[in-house]
């Protein structure tokens, strides 16, 4: 705790403003979608000044530069599909629509070295233990049961989006170092993280939590602790079998909703595979595809792909989505430099939280969605090349 409150006075004395606004934005990340956005574009512009007035704080590390051009690549590929759309209105649509994909090119070079940059996720965890509690005493106060609609009264957050961001939570304390979080407090929290997504009903979030246990248990575990980490092992799934048959919970309802949904995904694709389609919004096609289909209670729905990666191809082709998956290859070249240290099983633990969630949810339609990834995927390809 001391050395969180040093790096926080000692970038105020070097006046870096903006990296404390990003700090700010992501504490009120999963309070407020309003402020966090607010503080965001407040850290957008303070860096802008601080570049141009300053002449100051634009050097980054290679790996974030790559980065940058990733999202430079990504966005000039968006302007130049908008720009030869039919009608201008669509191109205005497009524009705004993809706006939010201008967070790949700017987060980038407002990240620092991975000391202060822990800082940014120590600001999303006190955000979440914020949120988490004032839910719990608004729905023991009132008497009413603790899930995932008091999240969506009272701070407008989906249960996908809080469960990222408690995932990511628990990964970061199973690969801590243990003398700065003893064990017990790594097993209790880890208990309270599992008893919130239970409450929540997030079954893709259960599966990602048994997931990086499961890996971080099979490689901690020894002779002399291998029977006390099979029998975590052995715990957690029988409450997740538990889970299974909890009222609110089938799998494969689940997934039948969304197979559903992906068909009629697949189907608009196949219209432009390579190029894909922004001239339409990407909720009208499948409706249109679910009228042409018979399924009109879809209609009502109004609903996205419900995958990332339909959504980026139905939007912007194979060419859109082999453009995005570069990340994943840098990101992957910078874990394989470093595997097997602690720092690259934290991040394998969020790489595979980004991409189990992206199969079930557009996660970049949302402020919540696509700060996190952003400012995540840089935070671990600056941890990594640190080492």
């Amino acid at each position: 705790m001391q050395n969180l409150v040093e790096k926080i006075v000692e970038l105020y004395r070097l006046r870096d403003f903006s990296f404390l606004t990003l700090i700010l934005s992501l504490i009120l990340l999963p309070l407020s979608i309003n402020l966090s956005s607010i503080a965001l574009g407040t850290a957008i512009v303070l860096k802008i000044l601080q570049i141009l007035v300053k002449k100051k704080g634009f050097g980054v590390s290679k790996e974030l530069m790559l980065s940058g051009l990733l999202g430079l690549a990504f966005l000039s590929y968006i302007f130049i599909k908008s720009i030869f759309l039919k009608e201008f209105k669509f191109t205005i649509a497009s524009l705004e629509e993809n706006s939010k994909y201008v967070l790949l090119l700017l987060i980038p070079f407002m990240l620092q070295k991975k000391a202060p940059n822990r800082l940014l996720i120590f600001g999303l965890f006190l955000g979440v233990i914020i949120c988490v509690v004032f839910a719990l005493c608004y729905s023991f106060f009132n008497g009413i049961p603790f899930n995932r609609y008091v999240f969506s009264t009272l701070f407008d957050i989906h249960h996908t989006y809080l469960s990222m961001f408690l995932l990511l939570t628990f990964n970061y304390i199973l690969n801590i170092n243990r003398h700065q979080f003893p064990m017990v407090a790594t097993v209790l929290f880890s208990a309270l993280i599992f008893y919130i997504i239970y409450s929540l009903n997030s079954k893709v979030s259960m599966v990602i939590f048994v997931i990086i246990l499961a890996i971080n248990l099979i490689w901690y575990s020894s002779k002399k602790n291998l029977v006390l980490y099979l029998s975590s092992i052995a715990l957690v799934l029988l409450v997740f079998v538990k889970f299974i048959n909890k009222d609110g919970v089938n799998y494969e309802t689940a997934l039948d909703y969304r197979t559903e949904i992906w068909q009629a995904s697949i189907a608009q694709i196949k219209k432009n595979v390579v190029f894909g389609n922004l001239a339409q919004d990407e909720k009208q096609l499948l409706n249109y595809q679910h009228f042409l289909s018979g399924k009109h209670y879809f209609l009502d729905m109004d609903i996205n792909s419900h995958n990332q990666y339909l959504s980026i191809i139905l939007k912007l082709g194979l060419l859109g989505l082999f453009i995005f998956l570069l990340y994943a290859v840098l990101f992957l070249k910078s874990l394989k430099n470093t595997f097997p240290i602690a720092e690259s099983r934290e991040a394998l633990g969020f790489a595979l939280i980004i991409a189990i969630t992206c199969f079930i949810e557009n996660i970049f339609d949302r402020h919540h969605g696509i700060v996190f990834f952003t400012v995540f995927y840089n935070y671990y390809i600056v941890l990594l090349a640190d080492e």
